[in-house]
């Protein structure tokens, strides 16, 4: 696209921004139900069809035969992310679209939120705020301790302490600078790439949400991956529209916690599998 297409595009988005998020989150909602309901329907005649010849693979050869099926699901999510992560991080460069388009939308943003957008989002921000996050790993951890969950309650800790080091790592790496904003809504300082809480949101409450998947009768644990899918997309949509990160940030934020989220998924289930195996019959 050309670059009066991108202003236009960007303009387009910023007039109405609260509407498109509305719009995304219908479709976030349908796509995963979908997607929930497909998977549901499929995975039993897939496993069925596939299990003859699984068996016959060897166990040591063949990591999805080793790790199981949540953990070959999660090393190919980590692919997918990480694959994507890498394309944006690799259109940082001056004159790229991305770039056009992230600084058309900023200055769009600016120009078209008013004061009490910019207030409401600067409150719904918080909740992607480190120390929020971290209150939140802290009570799920104590919970996990005391319902004798050890090896899990570890497993959520590093995930969620890996993944702010990480974040903390890229920053200084990529050392990009914020959009530039004529509000007081949100002090920040630091870098931009990638979104810190983007990544942070999506990593505990997607961690938060998969828990609650593996433990939880179906209805519940539906309700409670609608709630974190929004969450995520709120909290991280709440940065753009403040400023304070460029839509790319945002992106590459939910990029990096997928992709190290579904890491810490693979390897929390292969030990988990792996210890169930050592158990004498």
């Amino acid at each position: 696209m050309s670059e009066p297409e991108l202003t236009a595009l960007a303009d387009a988005i910023a007039r109405h921004a609260l509407g498109w998020l509305l719009v995304a989150s219908a479709v976030l909602l349908v796509v995963a139900y979908t997607a929930w309901r497909t998977i549901e329907r499929f995975a039993p005649l897939i496993v069925e069809r596939i299990a003859p010849h699984w068996s016959r693979l060897d166990r040591h050869r063949f990591v999805a035969r080793y790790l199981g099926w949540h953990a070959a699901a999660a090393f190919v999510a980590v692919a997918l992310a990480a694959s994507a992560f890498a394309e944006l991080a690799d259109e940082l460069g001056a004159g790229d679209a991305m770039v056009e388009f992230d600084s058309a939308l900023a200055s769009s943003l600016g120009r078209h939120l008013g004061p009490r957008i910019l207030q409401a989002m600067s409150v719904v921000t918080h909740l992607g705020d480190t120390a929020f996050l971290t209150g939140l790993v802290v009570v799920a951890v104590v919970v996990l301790l005391l319902r004798r969950r050890r090896t899990l309650a570890i497993s959520f800790a590093l995930a969620a302490a890996g993944g702010g080091l990480l974040i903390r790592l890229l920053k200084a790496v990529f050392e990009r600078t914020r959009p530039e904003r004529l509000h007081h809504w949100s002090p920040v300082d630091g870098y931009s790439f990638p979104s810190g809480h983007a990544a942070g949101s999506m990593l505990v409450y997607g961690l938060g949400a998969y828990l609650l998947i593996r433990h939880l009768p179906r209805r519940s644990a539906g309700a409670s991956a609608a709630a974190a899918l929004l969450l995520i997309l709120v909290v991280g949509s709440s940065r753009v529209m403040l400023q304070v990160h460029y839509a790319s940030d945002v992106l590459a934020g939910w990029m990096l916690a997928a992709s190290w989220g579904a890491l810490c998924v693979a390897g929390y289930e292969g030990v988990r599998l792996s210890g169930r195996r050592r158990r004498p019959q």
